[in-house]
Formats: C-alpha cells, sequence, structure tokens
C-alpha cells in the first residue's frame, strides 16, 4: 500500500498503476479500453468490473469525476496526482461554464458593453492583425468554445487570453506547414486521441457529402 499523503486514504499497487495509466492519451475514455490496456501493466488477469470497481474507489477518493456508461473522467486532483507518479507535468482539466439566465442589470451591462465593442467581421480585416487574438467572443477564437446547448468551455482554465500560445482556428487552419495531432492537441488542450476523433467524424461528414469513402486518420499520420 502506497500513501501519496498522510490525509489520503492508501492506494494498493495494482490501484496506483490504474491511476498512472489514465494519463496515457492513446486511448478514449472507456472503460472496456482502458482494461485491456491495463491488464498486461497489472502483470495479472483482472476484469472490467474490477478496472470499473477500482474506478470508482478513485472516484471516492476524488482523482475521478465520474463512472457511468462504461467511461470515465478524470479530475484535476487525478492529474496532479499522475504528474506526482509520473513525473510529467498534467494537462489541466477544461472548465465548462452552465447556461443560465440573465438578470436585467446583467442584460443591462452587456447592451452597454456591446456598443463599445467592434471587432472585424472578415478574414482579411483580421488575418495580419495584433496576437494574441483580444477578440475571445470570436467563433474561431480557441480561448473559449460555445457549445449548441449554450455551455461554455474554457479549454485553458489556468490562463489568461493573452497567456495562451495560440488564439485563432484559422491561423493554425491556414499555416503552410502541416500540423500533427500532438501539435493541434497542445495548441488546443487535447490528447491526440481526442484530435483524431474529431478529424474522423469530420472527413466522415465531408466524405458522405461527397460520396467518398472515409479517411482513417490514425493509419494516415502513423508515420
Amino acid at each position: 500500500m502506497v500513501c501519496s499523503s498522510d490525509t489520503t486514504p492508501c492506494l494498493n499497487r495494482h490501484e496506483r498503476k490504474l491511476l498512472s495509466l489514465l494519463n496515457v492519451g492513446k486511448f478514449s475514455r472507456s472503460i472496456g479500453d482502458l482494461a485491456s490496456t491495463a491488464f498486461p501493466e497489472l502483470g495479472r488477469v483482472k476484469g472490467n468490473s474490477w478496472v470499473r470497481n477500482a474506478l470508482r474507489r478513485l472516484r471516492t477518493l476524488g482523482y475521478v469525476l465520474r463512472v457511468r456508461q462504461g467511461t470515465y473522467s478524470i479530475s484535476n486532483k487525478g492529474r496532479a496526482e499522475l504528474s506526482r507518479i509520473t513525473g510529467v507535468p498534467a494537462r489541466p482539466r477544461s472548465a465548462t461554464i452552465r447556461q443560465r439566465q440573465l438578470s436585467s442589470a446583467e442584460m443591462a451591462q452587456g447592451a452597454e458593453l456591446q456598443e463599445d465593442y467592434r471587432r472585424p467581421s472578415r478574414r482579411g480585416e483580421c488575418e495580419n492583425s495584433i496576437r494574441p487574438c483580444p477578440y475571445v467572443l470570436c467563433r474561431y477564437h480557441l480561448y473559449v468554445d460555445v457549445k449548441e446547448n449554450g455551455n461554455i468551455i474554457m479549454p485553458f482554465p489556468d490562463k489568461e487570453p493573452d497567456e495562451i500560445e495560440h488564439t485563432c482556428a484559422l491561423d493554425l487552419a491556414g499555416r503552410r506547414d502541416p500540423m500533427t495531432l500532438d501539435e493541434i492537441g497542445l495548441a488546443m488542450n487535447m490528447t491526440r486521441q481526442m484530435v483524431a476523433e474529431i478529424e474522423t467524424k469530420a472527413l466522415a461528414r465531408l466524405a458522405e457529402l461527397v460520396g467518398a469513402a472515409p479517411v482513417d486518420i490514425e493509419a494516415a499520420f502513423a508515420d
């Protein structure tokens, strides 16, 4: 049994090894994928039920946020512990701001700000503008991502808009030198697997529109 601190319950060696595997970005957040990866690493046969129960214990200790529907999600505490175990700086977890109804005072304040807020309306007006881009409300800005349900995702909750390296998605898309999945992941605070999944879905959608066969992203970037 190994304890990370005097106030944290001890983890046995298998649970500690499982925790260290959560930071491997080679598979999705599927419990089944995690189990198949964990079996050879643990040195003994353990089924999906053991992995699920171990994840629930890690959730009780605050290392994992949720375990349901065959998936899991790691917490900031878990990321910090992973960083301590592996010595690799942890990737911060994106923050989500839930949609809510604005008060009359907030709406009035927003209306006043809107009168003085002017940003470029065309790509040509901002392509050679200042960087980091200050217009965080632009749909192509990488500091925030507004979902269809109104929730706001902040990929870099520990940084200010002028502290992230890349602020415009169009700047990255227009680069002459192609970016790897890992480089895109660093720019958007995603794992390689998450970027590959998004790109695969996008190419599959394009394939439907033009009637072509979908492209295997992982195979394309295997080299």
